[in-house]
């Protein structure tokens, strides 16, 4: 099956089928190009006729109100938007498999038990040798947060680009992403994009 290419009023091709898979992977062709094969009633954007609607019905993105995980995570002080940023990030994975938030964000839940280490040894350090070693360990403690920090930050937004390259092409929606609100607020504010998104995808409508 031979497909025609179109893209700004100009056609190209047509293509086999495989061929225009390999330039769509290689970004020679954008998913919100337009193609068209005899026995079809319309040309339609690429990524409808590679990628057909069930796959997308797969890739509905978390839909919890963020307001209702703001409230969550009140509640348990904080462990809730730990827990749900990765679940965010497993969606993210799904609709970009070169995302690395959730090997960041695993990366970093491995962080705070040497944060908890190093504060206990702290103490006996200091007990032990003096105050030269506590000060050492709570040196160290420092070091250990702030690759905490930039691990997490590193991870947030990646997912702010994983999501604008998606939502502006693959399916456009046209999303806005702020990377001040995505530091200040990331997982409620992705959150409430999500929810956003979920919507557009059962009504058409982007409130």
């Amino acid at each position: 099956m031979l497909y025609h290419l179109g893209r700004n009023g100009v056609t190209y091709g047509p293509y086999p089928l495989p061929e225009l898979q390999r330039m769509l992977a290689q970004r020679q062709v954008l998913p919100t190009d337009i193609c068209w094969t005899p026995g079809m009633a319309g040309w339609l954007p690429v990524f409808q006729v590679l990628r057909p609607a069930p796959v997308f019905a797969a890739s509905d993105p978390p839909s919890l109100h963020w307001g209702l995980v703001l409230l969550i995570s009140i509640f348990t002080s904080g462990a809730f938007s730990t827990a749900w940023i990765i679940v965010q990030a497993h969606f993210v994975r799904q609709i970009d498999p070169a995302s690395k938030a959730m090997r960041l964000l695993l990366i970093n839940l491995l962080v705070a038990p040497v944060a908890i280490v190093l504060v206990l040894l702290a103490g006996a350090a200091a007990k032990l040798f003096g105050p030269a070693a506590g000060i050492l360990f709570l040196v160290l403690l420092l070091l250990t947060a702030l690759c905490s920090i930039a691990l997490y930050f590193s991870a947030v937004f990646s997912l702010r680009r994983s999501l604008l390259a998606y939502y502006n092409t693959v399916e456009n929606c046209g999303l806005r992403l702020g990377p001040v609100m995505a530091f200040f607020f990331n997982t409620f504010y992705f959150q409430y994009h999500f929810t956003r998104i979920a919507n557009w995808k059962r009504t058409g409508i982007l409130a």
